[in-house]
């Protein structure tokens, strides 16, 4: 049988493959006139609660995990096998007795309001 956390992931990704195959060059927001031009697009997705918090940092529920991994990304990923692979860090180095890692940070990630991403933001975060 299937677990609560499993299902709720899987209709996450074929709701939002769905949304993606569909996605066209147009754009309607609040039943206004569609255009053809470069803005943002606007996805609404229905939840079955409230997300109680997006600070990654205390959540400890699948639902809100769930959540804040489609909105901030990580310095590093794993893939399906559990290996770890780069995500915001190409690459990184690990001293002789492992108390020191340096990343290395991808070029050219931007944020939502075209800020780049720095080592400032990683050590703020």
């Amino acid at each position: 049988m299937f677990k609560k956390a499993t299902i709720f992931l899987l209709i996450m990704a074929l709701l939002i493959s769905t949304l993606t195959a569909c996605s066209g060059s147009t754009n309607t927001s609040g039943g206004g006139k569609a255009t053809n031009d470069n803005a943002a697009k606007e996805v609404t997705i229905a939840l079955p609660v409230d997300a109680y918090s997006l600070d990654p940092y205390t959540l400890n529920e699948t639902f809100n995990n769930a959540v804040c991994n489609h909105i901030f990304d990580t310095l590093v990923a794993t893939d399906r096998d559990a290996n770890i692979e780069p995500a915001l860090a190409e690459s990184w180095d690990v001293s002789d007795d492992a108390r020191t890692w340096t990343f290395y940070l991808r070029k050219g990630v931007k944020f939502h309001n075209g800020n780049d991403f720095t080592a400032d933001d990683v050590i703020y975060s």
